[in-house]
């Protein structure tokens, strides 16, 4: 092994064993979608600019993290979601939405929803079992079509391919930490298929290299 993929060996197990220590410590960073919070929906029932509400919602309820996003089938309705929010920022936000779009809703026919806190092992669940399944599947697959090549060779290429970068990326958020949010196991799933495409094109590479060498062996 040469100099240079020792140090980036290094450098990968330092992340990992990193991003390991801080999940440990401090767990993921989340969004607000996954955290207890509240939320309001005001239905203005003409178009609206999301950004707009954003604004309004930040003037009021400062620097909190705050989700602002349209509901219903004709998106006349706005949800506003943030860690607290009270009884008189709600009157406020109202207010400044009444003048805004030029409405009459009374803060008093508003509802502050308690919103529960979601675990992220309950989003990652419905993925679980396709990725074993998949797995199951590819490494079957892979031993069969690239037996020549050695099985524990073989079987340690895929681990590394499909356990490698994973552990990489959820390291890098919890080290960043950069919020899991409902785009975090997408992005998984699009990473894993691209290093198992790169994979693959390597072990159909050394598939040929070894056919390569079977035939000119047999010719002699």
């Amino acid at each position: 092994m040469d100099k240079k993929k020792k140090i980036l060996y290094t450098v990968i197990a330092l992340i990992i064993v990193v991003g390991i220590l801080i999940t440990c410590i401090w767990g993921f960073n989340v969004n607000i979608s996954y955290t207890e919070h509240k939320q309001v929906d005001i239905y203005i029932g003409k178009e609206f600019n999301s950004e707009d509400i954003n604004k309004i919602a930040k003037e009021v309820l400062g620097k909190e993290e705050i989700r602002v996003q349209k509901v219903e089938v004709y998106e006349d309705m706005v949800s506003i979601n943030a860690k607290e929010i009270t009884n008189e920022q709600l009157e406020q936000i109202n207010q400044k939405i009444n003048e805004k779009y030029e409405l009459e809703n009374k803060a008093d026919s508003l509802t502050i929803i308690s919103v529960p806190k979601i675990r992220l092992l309950d989003e990652i669940k419905p993925y679980i079992m396709p990725i074993i399944i998949s797995a199951v599947i590819i490494i079957v697959y892979s031993v069969i079509r690239y037996r020549k090549i050695g099985v524990l060779k073989l079987l340690i290429s895929l681990v590394k391919s499909l356990v490698l970068p994973q552990a990489i990326y959820f390291s890098i958020l919890a080290i960043t930490r950069l919020p899991i949010c409902r785009l975090t196991m997408p992005v998984a799933l699009v990473i894993l298929v691209v290093t198992l495409f790169v994979e693959y094109n390597n072990l159909e590479k050394a598939k040929d290299k070894k056919d390569l060498e079977t035939k000119k062996k047999s010719k002699k």
